[in-house]
């Protein structure tokens, strides 16, 4: 799968105990992106003179009640409604166990599992109240260097964290000094030299104001840029794309490798595959659609400043079934693997990332990595 950089990583030799023990975030990953596909792409297609064809389709179908009312209970919204349907799609996953697995014995998690509904309305999203952050603390304080010294070593670890904390603080922040702002690379390595996962993805999203720190709330760096003559002409492509949305841009700009969108990283296709998987909100379109990012250029719309992305959408893909509009909450659909013309948005455009599967040879799959699942709030 082409997925970006802070996306998980599967063990290749998952299935076998050479692999140790898989972290939480492994085991989501798993259940809710290549199981599902995998999955699909084996058994979505049944027979009706061949049993197990139809057993494995039932199989599946079961599953993806499981991996829908995942995704409904970790959204980082909820209302009634979605409590509602997850309770739905949860007790149809344990009466389909129940049914296809007569001798199964059902654990107390199945039974926990239909009371989370409740939590969902008096408490609010999971990510608010679950307790993986914790234990990843736990993990950090436990790699924290310490004096070995009783008593003074609890004081040790917490002006260790707390200080690291603050640091990390200052670069998200908009008025972080340039000198401090440029060692920002390094650092990251330093302190996170594994910093991938959900849990540090959360992190900079939540942390994140709505102007981002690289982006348009930047208008000062901006400007410095374009006086320290920086600016440099547009490729003709990209500048007749951009006057599809301005009509008269700037002939010049400053083209970047990358950008950060709510706290999160995108860069062009050249530099990273997987970072320049975004779905974009189309203006003529209601729902975000794929798209590869070939350029990232700032320049000024009038008096200000403005990031903006060159994309290349994945055109629809001409197939009457759709195996996966079955399972709507999985946010996984079938595109063609050719790429439109070049179009240009505003950064702000931009959802989320999403991951890229070759599902055939000339199609892929599209799976949202767009944590907002939201039906009608009550």
């Amino acid at each position: 799968m082409i997925a970006p950089s802070w996306f998980p990583s599967v063990p290749v030799d998952f299935g076998s105990a050479s692999h140790g023990k898989l972290k939480a975030d492994q085991w989501r990953v798993i259940g809710t992106t290549y199981l599902p596909v995998s999955l699909v792409r084996l058994w979505a297609q049944s027979s009706d003179d061949s049993p197990r064809s139809t057993r494995c389709k039932d199989i599946l179908d079961v599953t993806m009640f499981l991996v829908s009312a995942t995704a409904i209970a970790t959204s980082r919204v909820t209302s009634h409604v979605n409590a509602t349907l997850f309770l739905q799609h949860m007790t149809a996953y344990i009466e389909g166990v129940k049914r296809l697995f007569p001798t199964f014995p059902l654990r107390p998690n199945h039974h926990m599992a239909l009371h989370l509904p409740e939590y969902l309305v008096q408490y609010g999203p999971v990510h608010a109240w679950w307790l993986f952050p914790f234990e990843r603390v736990i993990g950090m304080l436990q790699r924290t260097a310490t004096n070995c010294k009783l008593g003074e070593l609890e004081e040790t670890i917490s002006r260790s964290f707390t200080r690291s904390a603050n640091l990390r603080n200052i670069m998200q922040c908009s008025g972080c000094p340039d000198a401090i702002r440029c060692c920002r690379t390094v650092f990251d390595k330093l302190i996170n030299p594994r910093a991938t996962g959900s849990l540090f993805h959360d992190i900079a999203s939540f942390s994140a104001s709505r102007q981002d720190v690289h982006d348009d709330s930047d208008i000062d760096d901006d400007d410095r840029a374009y006086e320290d003559k920086r600016a440099t002409a547009i490729p003709s492509e990209l500048f007749e794309a951009m006057k599809n949305l301005y009509r008269s841009p700037q002939s010049k700009g400053v083209l970047l490798p990358y950008t950060y969108v709510g706290g999160v990283l995108y860069s062009i296709n050249s530099k990273h595959q997987g970072n320049s998987c975004a779905l974009v909100k189309v203006l003529t379109d209601e729902m975000p659609a794929p798209c590869r990012i070939e350029h990232i250029i700032q320049c000024k719309i009038g008096n200000k400043v403005q990031t903006l992305v060159g994309v290349r959408r994945y055109l629809p893909f001409d197939r009457p079934n759709d195996p996966f509009r079955a399972y709507p909450f999985v946010q996984a659909r079938l595109w063609s693997a050719a790429l439109g013309v070049l179009e240009v948005y505003h950064s702000n455009s931009i959802s989320s990332h999403f991951v890229a599967y070759p599902y055939e040879q000339d199609a892929i799959v599209a799976i949202s990595l767009n944590r907002y699942i939201c039906s009608t709030n009550n």
